[in-house]
């Protein structure tokens, strides 16, 4: 439980390449947070280096919240979504709290403060996702009008102009509406979920919160937000296609390790596609 017996938030981050520098930013950044408005802590691992375990393993051991890693069993990049599926959507961890996300080169800047206010601005806002809000540089094409209109979450209102959204670098969400409609899209793999997780926000007549306040989102080593280099694989546009759908990105096992507290001891699990 958070402060003064509220629930408080389940943070996850996703941790990329070789680079040890963001993801101990990221996860010191969390700090603040941790047995007051942080309940648990998931970290997804997409082909990370010794040194970005390292940082990993010393953050859990000093955390007072459990520490869960995520990673294909050999230790292959298997892209942001698929890994964001089975990190939501844990059969054995369900998400009982709302869910916040970090890429990597995310972090929190505000202190403890932050947490507190984040929350604060979720829990009254009535939306179910809260994030820096933007509008998409240009409108659907056709090939994902037709795409749009056969999801079962398409309420048809109108697809212009192009929906707000919270960018992905980091987000808050209500898990119980992220299940409802199965989020992460099983279609996706690397980019475009964030425009598309705003489209079902606004499909299904709900509101998005703009929150930026204390946190750097997708930030370069000075901290200047939507600065940070692009890095790895990004899949190519249009981000929606219509059926039929190929989901060979999710044929992988991934290893689920709880790195600290008495539970670490004899965790690690192997889970299937989902």
């Amino acid at each position: 439980m958070a402060a003064s017996g509220r629930p408080g938030f389940v943070v996850c981050v996703l941790a990329y390449g070789d680079h040890p520098d963001l993801a101990g930013r990221c996860l010191g950044g969390l700090a603040g947070g941790l047995g007051l408005w942080v309940t648990e802590v998931r970290v997804g691992l997409n082909a990370v280096g010794a040194a970005t375990r390292a940082r990993l393993a010393a953050f859990a051991a000093a955390a007072p919240v459990p520490v869960v890693a995520y990673e294909e069993e050999r230790g292959a990049n298997v892209l942001k979504y698929p890994l964001m599926r089975r990190m939501f959507y844990d059969p054995a961890r369900p998400l009982s709290a709302p869910v916040m996300w970090f890429d990597d080169d995310s972090f929190v800047t505000g202190g403890r403060g932050f947490w507190e206010a984040a929350w604060r601005a979720f829990a009254s806002g009535g939306c179910p996702v809260m994030g820096s809000l933007y509008v998409p540089a240009r409108a659907w094409t056709p090939t994902e009008r037709a795409a749009l209109a056969t999801r079962p979450w398409y309420g048809g209102v109108a697809l212009d102009p192009p929906p707000r959204f919270a960018t992905g670098g980091w987000w808050v969400a209500d898990p119980g509406f992220l299940a409802a409609w199965d989020y992460p899209f099983r279609e996706l793999r690397h980019n475009g979920g964030d425009v598309l997780l705003g489209e079902l926000v606004r499909q299904q007549g709900r509101c998005l919160k703009h929150f930026r306040d204390g946190v750097a989102v997708n930030a370069d080593r000075h901290g200047r937000e939507s600065r940070a280099p692009r890095r790895g694989v990004t899949t190519p546009g249009p981000y929606e296609r219509p059926p039929p759908y190929d989901y060979a990105h999710h044929d992988f096992r991934v290893t689920v390790r709880v790195l600290n507290g008495p539970a670490a001891a004899g965790t690690d699990a192997k889970g299937g596609a989902t």
